[in-house]
């Protein structure tokens, strides 16, 4: 263990302390946050930027299986997704929501066989955001408050962003994290692989949020140590999805193979006939 710097003298039992000690955060997921990082801090006698840094990391590889059976879903998804149309397609014909009770259960029941035969459903495709999203805002309020309650924020930083407790006057910090975020988004990370019908509605929303970054960092005052979370998950984000491009990693991780388009529209084409009757058949009323 390297020798703890000056600053860097936060114990485990601090921890321990500070937690269970009555705060504005109390025992809140950002609380839980902030003693992870103290704990870090302390323990191992890293910088500041180091701690945040070593947190991330360990967090982004403890989640890589949940995004891993995200992108598999999204896979499935994708490779279902001419079977899908051609139900949905019935049904619309049948009048889609204003189709007979009857049709809309057949077709419900239809899209639910389907999801259970490939292993896929919707909802999984936001299991990586509904993980993730929560852990991000976690650390973003708990690095917030360390930087305005740590006095040794202002030093534990490093290079230009030495302080960690005030806006970087460079602006480059928050320029950084919206790039590396637009990067990630235009590979096809996070939310980018989903479905091609969602794709472009959801890239041109996270597009505007990435480029609207900097000057809402600006105006709210956020401090450099939060960048020090975002901008080395971002990069995470960006290698993960560098990563899972890579044919032999995803025959690895067991990722479903997509079919030629030729081929699916073929099949397509071959299943489209036999659904529209079963479909007609079922709404009409028992004699």
């Amino acid at each position: 263990m390297s020798e703890a710097s000056p600053h860097a003298m936060v114990t485990v039992a601090d921890v321990v302390e500070g937690i269970s000690d009555p705060s504005p955060m109390g025992w809140s997921p950002p609380a839980l946050a902030e003693a992870a990082i103290v704990a870090i801090h302390g323990y191992f006698g890293l910088e500041w930027w180091m701690s945040i840094g070593a947190i991330t990391l360990s967090l982004r590889l403890l989640l890589f299986p949940v995004v891993v059976y995200q992108m598999k879903n999204i896979a499935r998804l994708n490779l279902v997704k001419p079977e899908m149309e051609v139900i949905t397609n019935n049904w619309r014909k049948l009048g889609g929501y204003s189709a007979p009770p009857r049709a809309t259960d057949v077709y419900q029941k239809q899209l639910k066989e389907l999801f259970a035969k490939h292993h896929c459903n919707p909802w999984k495709s936001f299991i990586g955001l509904a993980v993730q999203g929560p852990i991000f805002v976690s650390f973003f309020f708990a690095l917030r408050h360390m930087a305005t309650t740590y006095p040794s924020f202002k030093d534990g930083g490093t290079m230009w962003f030495q302080d960690l407790s005030i806006v970087d006057p460079t602006y480059m910090l928050p320029v950084i994290a919206s790039l590396s975020m637009l990067a990630t988004i235009e590979l096809g990370g996070e939310t980018g692989q989903a479905m091609k019908d969602q794709q472009s509605t959801m890239k041109f929303a996270m597009r505007g949020f990435a480029v609207a970054m900097v000057p809402l960092v600006i105006m709210s005052g956020i401090p450099n140590g939060v960048f020090l979370y975002w901008i080395p998950s971002n990069v995470f984000s960006l290698l993960q999805v560098l990563l899972l491009k890579v044919p032999f990693m995803k025959s690895l991780l067991g990722f479903p193979k997509m079919p030629a388009a030729a081929a699916t529209a073929t099949a397509t084409a071959k299943q489209a006939e036999p659904v529209i009757p079963k479909l007609v058949y079922s709404t009409r009323p028992k004699k």
